[in-house]
């Protein structure tokens, strides 16, 4: 079945049908004109009439969403009863993860992309049978990246752990042992659908860094997580911030260039494609 972009399985037709989905909570339009000009012409934007620019569509695409999800869920159970009836599921981790964030009608955005928190986080569940019951259903703050899942399956393995894997191993947060020396901030980027969200960042435990570098001069964002959590003020004109910015940037610029250096000019990309377009290599996307 097909509901607007979101599909689902057969087996949850109807579902919500009868539930009223409430507004984006961050859907005052005022909050999208708040933003450059460049966002507000993102295909961020161009994708919100799609889905979520009527009540009706955002309501019968919401549903669809979530029936979509309900069907994830419903396959979840497949598996672990086909572990449980194999004999399988006390030797099974069984870890859920997915790609990137996604807007629903927030900000005024559908989609990902953009460095906002609705975009950069995504889910990860690790479910361990071997762990004592006390440790389960536990919430973390260390920060994980999808480049750690390689490094964790080795681990749980037992293999070493190649030295060009930027990742690390999850396996002593599972088990309730964080390392003192947990990362503290991760580098991120965004380098398709030039030019408007061509992006670099770092986001740490309080501070969220992004400069949009094909924009002439290249707009930078940062935000304080700690008094404003949905990143509604852009701090880095502000200068009462200017320390913290350079801070930030000089951070990205280190980070950015451990990975290969900065991308070519808009109109030197033409090897992208076929090597990348940095020197030295890509950078991975977190």
């Amino acid at each position: 079945m097909i509901g607007g972009h979101y599909p689902w399985p057969q087996s949850v037709d109807g579902m919500y049908e009868d539930r009223e989905i409430p507004p984006p909570r961050l859907g005052d339009p005022a909050i999208y004109e708040r933003h450059p000009d460049f966002l507000k012409q993102s295909i961020n934007r161009e994708r919100f009439f799609w889905s979520y620019d009527t009540p009706e569509k955002y309501q019968t695409n919401l549903r669809a969403y979530f029936r979509m999800i309900s069907g994830i869920d419903r396959a979840m159970a497949r598996v672990l009863a086909a572990l449980k009836e194999a004999g399988l599921a006390e030797n099974t981790i069984v870890v859920y993860s997915a790609d990137n964030g996604y807007y629903l009608g927030d900000r005024g955005f559908q989609g990902k992309w953009s460095h906002f928190e609705e975009s950069l986080r995504v889910p990860l569940i690790v479910y361990d049978p071997r762990l004592p019951k006390g440790q389960r259903g536990r919430v973390v703050d260390q920060m994980a990246l999808n480049v750690d899942l390689g490094a964790t399956f080795l681990d749980w393995a037992g293999t070493p752990k190649p030295a060009r894997y930027e990742g690390r191993s999850l396996v002593p947060i599972v088990q309730g042992q964080p390392p003192a020396d947990w990362r503290t901030h991760f580098f991120c980027e965004h380098l398709d659908l030039a030019p408007t969200l061509t992006w670099e960042g770092i986001r740490g435990q309080r501070y969220v860094y992004a400069r949009y570098f094909d924009q002439q001069p290249a707009y930078e964002f940062l935000h304080d997580l700690q008094t404003d959590p949905d990143e509604l003020r852009n701090l880095a004109t502000d200068a009462a911030h200017a320390d913290t910015l350079r801070k930030m940037r000089a951070l990205c610029d280190t980070e950015m260039n451990a990975r290969g250096g900065p991308l070519l000019p808009m109109d030197q990309r033409g090897a992208r494609k076929a090597g990348g377009g940095k020197k030295g290599g890509s950078k991975k996307k977190k």
